[in-house]
């Protein structure tokens, strides 16, 4: 025995992040992109997430962007889960954080041969969160880091 008391991971089955969610996303060193994802509940604790926006590029171009995951916010204790809905990747997972205990992180790193993408997940309340993402290999070297917010 420790001594320390021992702490749950937190139950997030029936977290409702259904809404309109902000985000405000910088891509260094390549540009940013701001839009909004429209996230719908699909049951079963799943969310159709469809974000949508603005990407502007380091050398001045803007260009519309677009894309869609599905999150499956405890599927066990502490865990979300988020999966591609477009693309060839279609129903591959992106990403599985667990948040033990007390921590509002969680880390995942997502293989995407040759490159490998580092992705931590920052709980800052129930309407905002971060996803930050060191992506390394021999085709892609950045840091991105993306804001949300539930804005509705």
């Amino acid at each position: 025995m420790t001594g320390r008391a021992e702490i749950a991971a937190p139950d997030f089955a029936g977290l409702d992040i259904a809404g309109v969610w902000a985000i405000r996303r910088t891509i260094r060193p390549h540009g940013r992109f701001t839009g909004l994802a429209e996230v719908r509940a699909m049951g079963g604790g799943a969310f159709a997430w469809r974000e949508a926006g603005d990407l502007r590029l380091a050398g001045g171009a803007v260009l519309k962007a677009e894309r869609r995951y599905i999150y499956h916010v405890g599927p066990e204790p502490g865990a979300i889960v988020i999966r591609f809905d477009d693309g060839p990747g279609a129903g591959e997972l992106l990403h599985r954080f667990v948040f033990d205990g007390a921590a509002r992180t969680a880390r995942h790193r997502h293989p995407c041969p040759p490159d490998v993408y580092d992705a931590k997940m920052t709980l800052i309340g129930a309407d905002q969160f971060r996803l930050t993402y060191r992506v390394s290999g021999p085709r892609k070297d950045y840091v991105m880091t993306s804001s949300y917010r539930r804005v509705r």
